[in-house]
């Protein structure tokens, strides 16, 4: 038996029956529609998922990943002199100065350096090491002299080696320099004992004074 409802044939066997015709069309179309849909969210959440995964990397890179400069490497070197480490403050510097050669802060922190290490040696009875010391700071001060010549750090810690080089006249012409750019630092003190050891103590005790 067969009817005809709206332009469509339906075929009745018993309990079961067959539909044909635009009935089952939707259904395939919506399952289709279904499978392409999941597909593309899934591939649209994958590509959204990789974009903020480059954005925090770029993000991370910007604010933590950079390099330190060289006047970065000063600082953290210039802190560890300070703790007295003088190791980790060489290290510091010298790689401040493989990324500018010039870079003035870095060569001073070196003839710093220099100057304790030829004191600590001359303190031990090192005299040779002292020495070597001694001329590796005042190398690297003079570099610093030519570019940075308004630093009383710069004359003090060369005067510093000269000193402790036994050149007191050249210490003495160091620490005037120093004392001219910065007059109330603890240069004086230093000055007085180069008078000291020149013979003139009335100036010694001038600069204690000071």
């Amino acid at each position: 038996m067969s009817t005809e409802v709206s332009g469509t044939t339906s075929f009745s066997r018993g309990k079961h029956s067959i539909v044909g015709g635009s009935h089952r069309s939707p259904r395939r179309l919506g399952l289709a529609l279904a499978f392409v849909y999941n597909g593309g969210m899934r591939r649209w959440l994958w590509a959204m998922l990789l974009l903020w995964g480059f954005v925090v990397l770029a993000i991370l890179g910007g604010l933590g990943g950079s390099k330190p400069t060289a006047d970065d490497l000063c600082r953290q070197g210039q802190g560890l002199v300070e703790r007295g480490d003088l190791a980790g403050g060489t290290k510091k510097f010298q790689a401040a100065l493989k990324l500018d050669a010039e870079f003035v802060e870095a060569h001073v922190g070196m003839g710093t350096i220099f100057a304790k290490m030829a004191q600590h040696h001359l303190k031990n009875g090192q005299e040779a090491e002292a020495e070597e010391f001694c001329r590796a700071g005042i190398g690297a001060l003079g570099i610093a002299v030519k570019r940075h010549s308004k630093d009383p750090m710069v004359y003090f810690w060369r005067g510093e080696c000269y000193f402790t080089s036994q050149k007191f006249t050249a210490a003495m012409k160091d620490y005037d320099l120093s004392i001219a750019l910065k007059p109330k630092w603890e240069t004086h003190l230093a000055r007085a004992v180069c008078h000291s050891r020149l013979g003139d103590d009335e100036k010694a005790v001038a600069d204690v004074e000071a």
